[in-house]
């Protein structure tokens, strides 16, 4: 994802099964629900600090590991 991007939609990228890691800038101010749910092979997720309460509602059901910069 480009910096300057400033908002995720709402399952944006469900069941995209190809994303293995996903890097969400700090330009990002908004997050969407359940923006990776389905997506299986995704394995880490970078996220602003800003967003590090209820991961939950953003991964969705992924088992990936989340990680805050």
């Amino acid at each position: 994802m480009r910096y300057g991007t400033i908002e995720i939609a709402s399952r944006c990228f469900v069941g995209c099964t190809s994303l293995t890691s996903f890097f969400i800038p700090n330009s990002v101010k908004r997050l969407g629900y359940d923006i990776f749910k389905g997506c299986t092979e995704l394995k880490r997720v970078h996220l602003p600090k800003r967003f590090d309460k209820s991961t939950d509602r953003y991964i969705g059901d992924c088992s990936s590991e989340v990680y805050f910069k």
